[in-house]
C-alpha cells in the first residue's frame, strides 16, 4: 500500500477511542466538542465508531496525503516546527521493542486502546478541568459562584453529565479480554488511572495472560500503593509516566494538593521498587513553569543518575487550549524575548540527538520563536488573568506572584501595575 509520510499516521488504523467523557474522538489530541453528540458511548460501541463513515474518510485521507480536519492539532504543531502526536506515533509503532508487529494498513483492527474510563482524581491541577478531575468539582462546589476559577467553571454541568450519561464503553473490556492475546498497546489516563477499578483489573488480565503488552499509564505518581507491586512486577514491557509541571514550590502550586517533599520521596521509592518498569517523565509546558525548565531538566538529570530505568523527560508545548490563561502566548513580546534569551543561555550546550531530554527543551525555544515572529501572543487577557491567578490562589493558599521566577514576576508585576 501507498502512504503519504506527510500525513500518514498509524493511530486511526489500530485505535478506537473515547476521551474521559464518553466522546469518540480520532485520538486524544482531537477535540471532542468539534464532533455531532450522537458520537458518544452512550449512542454507539468503540466497534461501531472505529468501523464508521468518519473513521473510513479519515483512514483514506491520511493515506492519500489530505490534512483531515480531525487531525488539526498536529498539522499545528507540525506547521509551527513542533514535534506533533502524529510524528511520535510513527516512532511508537516502528519501536519493534515496544510494538511486536507492524501495522496493517490495508486492514485495519483494533490492537490499541487508550483508556479513560474515569474523571476520579485526587488533585486538582491547574490547567486541568472537572471533565479530568472530579476533586475540582468538589473544591468547586465549596467555594462561592464568584471564586470558581473560570478553568472551572463547568463543574455543575460535568457532574449532572457524569450522573446521567454513560461515559465508558463496556465492550471495550470484553473486547480486550476476548482477544488479549492480540493486543498491542495499551494506555491508561484519567483521571488518576491508579484510582480506577477497572484499570487495575485489566492490569491482571494483561499480566496473566499476555504480560508483553506494551502498556504505558500516565499518572500524577501520589496513589500507586505497593498493593499494585504484584501485578506490574508481572509485566514486562510497560513504562509508567509520571506527569510534573515543576518542583519545588511551583510543583506544589501546579499539582495541588500534593507536596513536592513527600511527592518526590513516593517516587524515588516507585522507582526503586519495581526496577522492571521503565520510568518516563512529562513536563506540560505553561506560563507557571517555562522559566523553570532548565531546574526541572537539572532535577531529572540527578535522578536519572539514580535510577536506571528512569528514562527521558518530555516537555511538551502542546496545552490545550494554546491562548488560555496558562499559555506562554499570555506573555507580552518584551517578556518573551527575556524568556528566549534565558532559556537560550541555558541550553546553549544542548545535544540535539539527546533524546532523553535536551531535544525536546529546543521545541521550546521553536514555539517562542514563532509566537514572536508571527506575532501570536496574546496580551487581551491580562486583566482576567489576573482574576483568575488570584481565585487560584485563595484555593490553594499560595500566593504564585510570590514563588514566580524572576522574568515572570516582573511580568505579574508589570500588569498589576497597568490595571
Amino acid at each position: 500500500m501507498n502512504k503519504d509520510k506527510n500525513t500518514i499516521c498509524p493511530l486511526p488504523f489500530v485505535h478506537p477511542f473515547f476521551d474521559v467523557r464518553g466522546w469518540f474522538t480520532a485520538c486524544c489530541n482531537a477535540n471532542a466538542w468539534d464532533y455531532d453528540s450522537d458520537e458518544h458511548v452512550s449512542k454507539m460501541t468503540a466497534q461501531e465508531w472505529f468501523y464508521g463513515e468518519k473513521m473510513m474518510q479519515l483512514r483514506d485521507d491520511l493515506k492519500n496525503g489530505v490534512r483531515n480536519p480531525m487531525c488539526q492539532e498536529c498539522w499545528k504543531r507540525e506547521d509551527e516546527n513542533l514535534d506533533s502526536p502524529r510524528l511520535g506515533a510513527i516512532r511508537e509503532w516502528s519501536d519493534r521493542s515496544k510494538v511486536k508487529t507492524e501495522v496493517d494498513y490495508d486492514n485495519p483492527r483494533p490492537t490499541y486502546f487508550d483508556l479513560k474510563p474515569s474523571n476520579h482524581c485526587n488533585l486538582a491541577c491547574i490547567f486541568c478541568g472537572p471533565s479530568a478531575s472530579d476533586k475540582i468539582i468538589k473544591v468547586s462546589e465549596s467555594l462561592p459562584v464568584n471564586q470558581v476559577p473560570n478553568t472551572w467553571n463547568q463543574y455543575k454541568e460535568t457532574k449532572d453529565f457524569y450522573n446521567t450519561k454513560k461515559t465508558f464503553d463496556p465492550e471495550v473490556l470484553e473486547y480486550i479480554k476476548d482477544n488479549i492475546k492480540d493486543i498491542q498497546v495499551l494506555k491508561f489516563t484519567g483521571g488518576e488511572p491508579f484510582l480506577n477499578d477497572q484499570i487495575n483489573e485489566i492490569l491482571k488480565l494483561v499480566a496473566e495472560h499476555n504480560p508483553e503488552v506494551y502498556i504505558v499509564i500516565t499518572t500524577n505518581g501520589t496513589v500507586i500503593k505497593k498493593e499494585f507491586y504484584p501485578v506490574l512486577q508481572k509485566l514486562k514491557n510497560t513504562r509508567i509516566k509520571f506527569s510534573i509541571d515543576g518542583v519545588e514550590d511551583i510543583y506544589n502550586y501546579v499539582r495541588w494538593s500534593s507536596k513536592w517533599n513527600t511527592f518526590s520521596k513516593k517516587i524515588d521509592n516507585t522507582m526503586k521498587s519495581l526496577p522492571n518498569i521503565k520510568f518516563n517523565i512529562n513536563c506540560l509546558v505553561t506560563s507557571m513553569n517555562v522559566e523553570q525548565l532548565p531546574k526541572i531538566r537539572n532535577w531529572f538529570k540527578e535522578q536519572k543518575s539514580k535510577y536506571s530505568n528512569l528514562q527521558f523527560i518530555t516537555f511538551d508545548p502542546g496545552l490545550n487550549p494554546d491562548n488560555g490563561y496558562y499559555s506562554i502566548r499570555i506573555y507580552d513580546k518584551e517578556t518573551l524575548e527575556k524568556l528566549q534569551a534565558f532559556l537560550t543561555s541555558e541550553f546553549n550546550n544542548y545535544d540535539a540527538k539527546d533524546y532523553t531530554c535536551d531535544n525536546s527543551l529546543i521545541l521550546i525555544l521553536n514555539k517562542i520563536k514563532y509566537i514572536l515572529e508571527h506575532n501570536t501572543y496574546d496580551v487581551k487577557l491580562h486583566s482576567d488573568l489576573l482574576l483568575e491567578m488570584q481565585k487560584q490562589n485563595n484555593i490553594r493558599n499560595i500566593n504564585f506572584f510570590e514563588i514566580a521566577m524572576p522574568i515572570t514576576k516582573q511580568f505579574f508585576t508589570k500588569i498589576r501595575n497597568e490595571q
